[in-house]
């Protein structure tokens, strides 16, 4: 069996056995039997969106209408802290703060059961 090491910000070191994939917050990893590295391996097809994950997306294509929505659980999977990115044509003419007070809006619900919430906002080009 392998093992990864990750360096925390704290400067902990955590060692995780490795079979073939693990979640580690929201990034999902896969160790490689070739070069014995870790691979990102969270954008790919395979890996489903959490069952809050999808609530949110639905959420905020009915009331933004992205044209780029991400949404990711970053609490490891309990749904207490998420990471909203998203791009929509409705963003036009509006502040950040209005952006972000839009998504907010939308989530007023979800927000109440939340313990941290990052909004990344953007305008199509």
């Amino acid at each position: 069996m392998s093992t990864i090491k990750l360096g925390g910000l704290l400067r902990n070191v955590i060692e995780l056995p490795i079979t073939n994939a693990v979640r580690i917050g929201s990034t999902r990893w896969s160790m490689n039997n070739i070069t014995r590295s870790c691979t990102n391996i969270s954008s790919q097809p395979d890996v489903k969106q959490l069952e809050g994950e999808q609530h949110i997306s639905n959420i905020l294509k009915d009331a933004i209408s992205p044209s780029f929505l991400e949404v990711r659980d970053i609490s490891g999977g309990c749904g207490s802290m998420y990471e909203i990115l998203i791009q929509s044509d409705n963003f036009k003419g509006k502040s950040i703060i209005q952006q972000h007070r839009m998504v907010k809006e939308a989530l007023a619900e979800e927000i109440k059961n939340m313990h941290g919430l990052t909004i990344r906002t953007s305008i199509p080009k």
